[in-house]
């Protein structure tokens, strides 16, 4: 038989007293969120979509792996963090160039 033994570090806070949070607070952060950042995604893809040094459109954005994950733990697609952009054609990379 396996024995579970769970790590509780050390709790440095003054106040014991449970910490409610709102529900419709959150929610609506959240989806404030989503949508400026969908619109931000697409703004900055299409501003990057042309290779700086040969021109070509043939460019794929590079993500960090924060992407939000569905119930199953698979990836949605659009939700992780574009840091820079890579030319297929002449392997050049740059930053996000933020044309505003």
């Amino acid at each position: 038989m396996s024995q579970l033994s769970l790590y509780c570090p050390p709790v440095d806070v003054e106040d014991d007293e449970p910490r409610l949070l709102s529900f419709a607070e959150h929610a609506r952060r959240v989806r404030t969120n989503r949508v400026v950042d969908l619109l931000t995604r697409a703004r900055v893809q299409k501003q990057n979509s042309q290779c700086p040094c040969c021109q070509r459109v043939t460019v794929q954005p590079l993500e960090l792996s924060d992407a939000v994950r569905n119930r199953n733990g698979a990836v949605v697609p659009g939700t992780a963090t574009i840091v820079a952009f890579r030319c297929t054609a002449c392997r050049h990379e740059w930053p996000v160039r933020d044309r505003a």
